[in-house]
């Protein structure tokens, strides 16, 4: 239903109508109005998203952690394979959820994807960050709950990231397509041996390294390095199941352009 209501622009009184809790001008006006709301969001997105903006940049910045290896695999002959297939992550459908920890910070991480939308859901350092792609290389992000998301252009900054936030950002996915190599070798860390196996994915063009250690007990644990930081994830949970209720076009969004 549509609500009359009237913003000043200059000594000018713009007649708008509400729709879907946005507002838009009368056909007649050619200016467009937005609601305080939306021009208040705008102003704090903007702060935060460029912080947010050089964390995913940093994932172009991977590198490979160092140590020499015993034995030369394949993908489809890799321990870490065969942990995925256990959980029936076989092919886009997934969802995980992982305790991450960096620079003695710890924050928890949660990855869910089918064939239309990507979710990624962190928390860490007190900061909270909501990132949705869809299958057109539109995506959608939160910084701290704000009511209202973001949509970035498949052309725009954020847009770009669609195919990282697809593989899973921090925590990348590896598949037959972006697996290049795969090692294993025996390591020895707190007084308990590991089989440690280094699995180097190729995404955007970019390497990336993940170390993935499995103990008497399965896998324990996951490492990569991000701009020589290194990132640690304790896996929770992982199903093929994806996670329905947040694959899909948040409610309320303003476009973002830059």
């Amino acid at each position: 239903m549509f609500q009359k209501d009237t913003m000043k622009s200059g000594r000018m009184l713009i007649f708008c109508k509400e729709v879907d809790n946005r507002f838009y001008v009368d056909k007649n006006r050619r200016k467009r109005c937005f609601i305080k709301k939306e021009e208040s969001f705008m102003k704090s997105i903007r702060k935060k998203a460029i912080g947010i903006l050089i964390a995913l940049m940093a994932f172009l910045m991977l590198t490979a952690c160092d140590g020499g290896t015993d034995a030369v695999t394949t993908w489809d002959t890799s321990r870490t394979k065969r942990y995925y297939e256990s959980y029936g992550v076989t092919g886009q459908n997934i969802s995980m959820q992982a305790t991450m920890s960096t620079s003695g910070m710890q924050g928890v991480y949660f990855f869910t994807r089918n064939n239309e939308y990507a979710y990624i859901d962190a928390s860490i350092a007190g900061q909270q960050v909501k990132l949705l792609a869809d299958k057109e290389g539109y995506v959608y992000f939160n910084i701290d709950n704000e009511e209202y998301w973001a949509k970035s252009d498949p052309n725009t900054q954020f847009g770009q990231m669609s195919n990282i936030i697809w593989a899973g950002n921090q925590f990348i996915i590896p598949t037959a397509q972006n697996v290049m190599t795969v090692s294993s070798e025996k390591v020895s860390m707190n007084q308990k041996m590991y089989t440690a196996e280094t699995i180097k994915i190729n995404i955007n063009g970019t390497p990336a390294n993940y170390t993935y250690y499995y103990g008497a007990n399965g896998l324990e644990f996951v490492e990569g390095a991000i701009d020589g930081t290194n990132v640690g994830f304790e896996i929770k949970k992982m199903s093929g199941e994806p996670t329905k209720e947040y694959l899909k076009v948040p409610e309320k969004w303003v476009e973002w352009n830059s």
